[in-house]
């Protein structure tokens, strides 16, 4: 039996690979699914009353919190900086999303979704209003929008006006501004 290979062909059959080998080859497998196989997947957030919604990829995300939440709050930090919150045994940052974005704030912190953004350092938690449908979306991209409604850099594009996020930009910039406020202090 020749078993088919990403890079060619695996000339052994299955039976006669180790358990590594084995897993590893069906970890290469797994990485064959062509990206159109499977559409990206976005969450609708509302951002806040007036300020319409944005789009957030599920591939970013740890998972989706209900409320109620706590959190601890950090002296001299920016508004849109709940504060510090615990998520499945961590201790993790928490931003208010609409804040950050547009500088409007959610109405209630307790009450908002918060989702758990996967940062390559640690989780980060953002805040939300309320959260909408899952929707494999076409947006407009960066080059051919004009008008944006928040910074560029935090953008792949744009679903009518609503922005489409980019999520790990974004969580890097939440960190610098993060780390220019405890330097400004």
């Amino acid at each position: 039996m020749v078993v088919p290979r990403a890079g060619g062909f695996l000339s052994r059959s299955l039976e006669a690979l180790s358990d590594e080998e084995f897993w590893n080859y069906a970890r290469e497998l797994a990485r064959m699914v062509p990206a159109a196989a499977h559409p990206e997947e976005y969450l609708e957030c509302s951002l806040s009353l007036g300020q319409g919604c944005c789009f957030v990829s599920l591939k970013a995300l740890c998972e989706v919190v209900p409320p109620p939440h706590r959190f601890a709050v950090l002296p001299a930090s920016p508004a849109w900086l709940l504060g510090l919150v615990a998520w499945r045994g961590e201790v993790i940052a928490a931003i208010d999303l609409p804040g950050f974005l547009c500088g409007s704030p959610t109405a209630s912190a307790g009450e908002g979704m918060l989702l758990v953004a996967d940062h390559p350092d640690q989780p980060i938690g953002l805040l939300v209003p309320a959260i909408g449908s899952i929707l494999s979306l076409e947006y407009t991209p960066l080059e051919e929008c004009e008008a944006l409604p928040v910074r560029r850099e935090l953008l792949r594009g744009l679903r009518g006006t609503d922005p489409v996020l980019d999520v790990p930009a974004l969580l890097a910039e939440v960190v610098r501004e993060i780390e220019r406020a405890v330097t400004d202090g």
